[in-house]
């Protein structure tokens, strides 16, 4: 897997500061627009063809008949445990450009608690 040319394997000191003052911080380009267009690929899947163990969560607005968004995949809020029933999203979470930055803020081990795709 390979992101965007200008992104290192290494926390910038910008993304360590936004982490300690927001406890999270936005890697831009950290995949490549293939690898996202893949993933989206994939979630909007389960929206069509729901997987057993993969939770689906419609947002708020729309499940109380407020809001009805264009797409199904709209309608979702977050879709959770994709990475424990799905390879691809699990190859995403053991990506070394995602775990070298995960390193670098709480060291070893790093270890998965809970996934979503929102």
């Amino acid at each position: 897997m390979k992101g965007g040319p200008d992104v290192t394997d290494t926390l910038t000191d910008a993304e360590l500061a936004q982490y300690t003052r927001d406890g999270y911080w936005v890697v831009e380009g950290l995949f490549s627009s293939d690898e996202m267009d893949a993933l989206r690929g994939r979630a909007a899947h389960y929206v069509e063809h729901p997987k057993e163990g993969i939770r689906i969560q419609i947002e708020p607005r729309v499940e109380c008949g407020e809001a009805e968004p264009p797409s199904r995949l709209e309608r979702v809020r977050k879709i959770e445990e994709l990475v424990r029933h799905d390879d691809l999203f699990a190859r995403f979470a053991r990506d070394p450009r995602v775990l070298s930055r995960l390193r670098a803020v709480v060291g070893e081990p790093v270890r998965l608690f809970r996934d979503a795709f929102m």
